[in-house]
């Protein structure tokens, strides 16, 4: 909510909860389906602008989400509010700089992080390797990933969405480093590959081992998305979820058409074929994936 609720939020709406449970100093009759739970925390934001103007739809100074998603996905919109939104100070939205930040930080370092990661693996060995023996960097990695994800976990939990994104985005950027370090698109020979399946399970680790999951949307049966497929193919089973938020992207051949969760079926049949299993098995894995992940 805005700051201009704030007080709203943390005396009046309490105030009024406190006299239905009786426990007003002006009194008040108790409430006969219980105690309410007055709040513990007010969480706020600043206020969020647009262009350096106010929001106003008279004024068509306005997001439209149809817009919004015939162009871009929904998660780089939320992506780029969370990271850039109005958390402890006003901010300014403009669409170069949403552009700017979805190619450089969502594209360039983190959706490269992953294809590059999982198009390796998928070409050379076809699922994630055994590692040997780990180096100083390997561990190195490894461990900040292990701490930076305790400080995510922390920070989200005091409300603090723009430093826990930024917190991940900074291990994005240590994984690519150490890409950039150990050149494992350069290990080719025989006696290269124990490190080199080495570097790729590090790399699987760092990706698929600490809460990240591939959500898969229409885009994935188009012709031109072989990289796109053969990451899929290669990531393991338990990180494959369905996207149902893609309004605008859904599968061949219904390209151009809104999509809808009538065409869920589409999507789960190519991702089934890709991962070599039955629709039913399929349906089977993602059900159980998005259990364990929103809990129903």
């Amino acid at each position: 909510m805005g700051k201009d609720n704030i007080v709203f939020h943390s005396q009046i709406w309490p105030a009024e909860m406190l006299a239905q449970n009786g426990k007003g100093s002006r009194g008040g009759d108790h409430n006969p389906f219980g105690q309410l739970n007055l709040p513990t925390e007010v969480v706020s934001s600043e206020f969020l602008t647009m262009e350096g103007k106010k929001f106003s739809s008279s004024h068509g100074i306005v997001i439209y989400v149809r817009d919004v998603l015939s162009r871009y996905q929904a998660d780089a919109l939320r992506y780029f509010i969370s990271i850039a939104g109005p958390e402890t100070a006003d901010a300014d939205f403009t669409w170069a700089e949403f552009v700017r930040r979805t190619n450089s930080e969502l594209v360039a370092a983190w959706g490269n992080l992953v294809n590059r990661t999982a198009s390796m693996i998928h070409k050379r060995f076809g699922q994630i390797p055994e590692p040997g023996e780990f180096t100083f960097e390997d561990r190195s990695l490894l461990s900040e990933v292990e701490r930076g994800f305790k400080t995510v976990g922390d920070l989200i939990m005091h409300h603090r969405q723009k430093a826990a994104l930024s917190e991940a985005m900074r291990l994005v950027g240590e994984a690519n480093r150490y890409i950039a370090e150990t050149e494992p698109f350069k290990l080719k020979s025989e006696e290269q590959q124990e490190r080199l399946r080495t570097i790729l399970f590090v790399l699987a680790q760092v990706c698929a081992e600490h809460g990240w999951y591939a959500s898969v949307s229409g885009p994935v049966t188009y012709k031109s998305n072989r990289e796109l497929r053969a990451a899929i193919a290669a990531m393991p089973q338990q990180l494959l979820l369905i996207e149902t938020d893609a309004p605008y992207l859904p599968p061949t051949p219904y390209r151009g058409m809104p999509n809808g969760s009538y065409l869920l079926p589409v999507t789960l049949t190519a991702l089934a074929q890709l991962r070599q299993l039955s629709l039913e098995q399929m349906c089977q894995l993602v059900n159980r994936n998005s259990h364990e992940v929103y809990g129903f």
